[in-house]
């Protein structure tokens, strides 16, 4: 069977109703990624810190929905990073080996 353009099998999606439940959830599945990339424990907890950049106001349309924000694990280079589309409600968790990991709604 022929994949769709921009059909990622190994995406997975999750449906978490909190927020700040969902962006834990998107920073679990990168450092988790990580840690397998590495062959590191699984459930290691991470010394990296998230840095997290955001569009400053006007936001695109004059709307804070289309409010984009970027949070990024740490590291030369960068181990991976989460967007934030605040008119969807989605985190998406990339890996820079591998790309996009899964789509966390909020």
């Amino acid at each position: 069977m022929k994949k769709k353009r921009g059909e990622n099998s190994k995406m997975k999606n999750y449906y978490i109703y909190d927020e700040s439940e969902a962006l834990e959830k998107a920073k679990e599945i990168v450092v988790r990624h990580y840690n397998r990339r590495c062959q590191y424990p699984l459930n290691k907890p991470t010394d990296r810190q998230w840095l997290k950049q955001g569009v400053s106001e006007p936001y695109s349309y004059g709307d804070e929905r289309y409010r984009l924000d970027v949070f990024v694990l740490e590291g030369s280079p960068v181990k991976g990073f989460i967007i934030w589309n605040n008119a969807r409600r989605v985190f998406l968790a990339f890996s820079v080996s591998c790309g996009l990991l899964a789509a966390v709604h909020a």
